[in-house]
């Protein structure tokens, strides 16, 4: 009876806190090694890229990197999460910045509003070369809580550039204000305000005289006031400054030459006989084509030059153009300096330099800078007619000259009367003054004059022999 009433309390008491050892939970006392990641990330505690799954994280959490790089160099920040991003095998993290220590990205985030970056959660073999501006690797992050503290977490959120500006703006509108009411104040005291508001009507109206007055004095003369709007100019042409209204009229012109052939052919299949004016009258319709573009649709042929010219300059030049595939730049005269100067010369290369250059000034839309350019050409040739020298005639042309100098023309006059002065101080005559041509003349003739007696003592031998 003794044995089965025995009870052994110090066993009993040494397998309970064996069996409590066995239960895995709490794990704080053995460091969280057994928590789930979403458990980490909500205790604080740090977790790697490699340990993210969908649903660890949520929008509105606010994390900190504890291992991230930007631009392969290391870097911290911290930010909230708006969106999870996950692309294949790739996952991103959309985060508004709150704060950083690291210059190069504080320096992105204070010039960008609102400061968004995309974080890349790297893999094991992620090689951390992908850079951009707004791309950061995160390898390794955790949680901020409310309680933690924090320093440089938060030096993005005090940062509010357009304060100064909204004060300004609200000091502005209070001023109105009070200028609107001391103006109603003083209309309803005054006596005769109809006569008032007469007067301010004629002031007014004598400012804005005077005022288009100046703008009209300041807009006379100037190559500002010779530049005109290429919308005006050219709207609704081939050579309109949109490249939709360009495209569109170029469609409407395929429609119509469409139309025009197609009936043209009809006709010719139906009619059994046709005089020979009607034939006439087809052969030239078929000659005059370009003729018939220019009619239906003014400036395309021009346009269209311009963008087969484009092609061969940028092989020639090798240069890249400012401006987009549908523009219309002026190109012309580089054009003949890249491909007709070399095959010409004289007046046929001066034609066509001159009339690139008027067209390059009306593409530029400067229509009058133009006109002065081809009349002075008219006026040179109309010189050469009358007599006078090339050189005298191309002198009144506003055109450049086709040859390349680096020595400005007064340069040039000023080294020629320098080396005039230096062979005079000297002495040497130069070989272009007139007195050593003339002495070459003088013993000249004196060797005619003795070749002209030799001769004639040579005549007057014979005779006497």
């Amino acid at each position: 009876m003794r044995r089965a009433n025995r009870r052994p309390a110090a066993g009993a008491g040494l397998r309970r806190p064996a069996a409590r050892l066995a239960i895995r939970r709490p794990a704080a006392a053995l460091g969280g090694a057994d928590l789930t990641p979403r458990e980490r990330w909500e205790a604080g505690e740090e977790i790697s890229a490699e340990e993210f799954a969908p649903g660890v994280v949520g929008s509105g959490d606010w994390l900190k990197s504890v291992k991230a790089s930007y631009f392969e160099k290391e870097c911290t920040f911290a930010g909230k999460i708006n969106r999870v991003v996950l692309e294949g095998t790739d996952t991103e993290l959309e985060i508004t910045l709150t704060g950083t220590s690291t210059e190069e990205l504080l320096k992105f985030g204070s010039g960008v509003h609102p400061p968004v970056i995309r974080a890349h959660l790297c893999p094991r073999d992620c090689d951390q070369k992908r850079s951009n501006q707004d791309l950061v690797h995160l390898k390794k992050f955790r949680k901020i809580t409310p309680e933690g503290e924090r320093t440089w977490e938060e030096n993005l959120l005090a940062t509010d550039e357009n304060a100064p500006l909204r004060g300004a703006q609200q000091a502005w509108e209070r001023e109105e204000e009070k200028k609107q009411k001391r103006d109603r104040e003083t209309s309803s005291d005054s006596r005769g305000g109809g006569g008032k508001k007469k007067e301010k009507k004629k002031e007014k109206k004598r400012s804005k005289s005077k005022k288009e007055k100046k703008e009209k004095r300041a807009r006379v003369g100037g190559r500002s006031v010779a530049k005109k709007d290429l919308k005006d100019l050219y709207g609704g042409t081939g050579l309109d400054p949109e490249p939709k209204m360009r495209r569109k009229l170029r469609k409407k012109l395929k429609r119509k030459l469409k139309k025009a052939k197609s009936t043209s052919s009809a006709s010719s299949g139906t009619s059994t006989s046709s005089s020979t004016e009607e034939v006439g009258e087809e052969i030239l319709e078929d000659r005059s084509k370009v003729q018939r573009i220019a009619e239906l649709a003014p400036g395309v042929l021009t346009a269209t030059s311009v963008q087969n010219m484009k092609n061969y300059v940028l092989q020639a030049s090798g240069s890249t153009w400012g401006a987009d595939v549908d523009s219309i730049p002026p190109i012309m005269s580089q054009y003949v300096r890249c491909f007709l100067a070399p095959k010409s010369s004289g007046g046929l290369l001066r034609e066509a330099t001159t009339l690139a250059f008027a067209a390059d000034l009306m593409v530029q839309g400067r229509p009058a800078e133009a006109l002065d350019a081809l009349s002075q050409r008219l006026k040179s040739l109309e010189l050469v007619v009358n007599g006078q020298a090339w050189g005298t005639a191309q002198k009144i042309e506003i055109v450049p000259p086709h040859d390349a100098s680096m020595a400005s023309r007064a340069e040039v006059q000023i080294a020629h009367r320098e080396a005039l002065l230096d062979s005079r101080a000297k002495g040497n005559q130069a070989p272009w003054e007139k007195g050593k041509s003339k002495g070459k003349g003088k013993d000249k003739d004196k060797g005619k004059e003795r070749s002209k007696g030799g001769t004639k003592g040579k005549e007057e031998n014979k005779k006497s022999s």
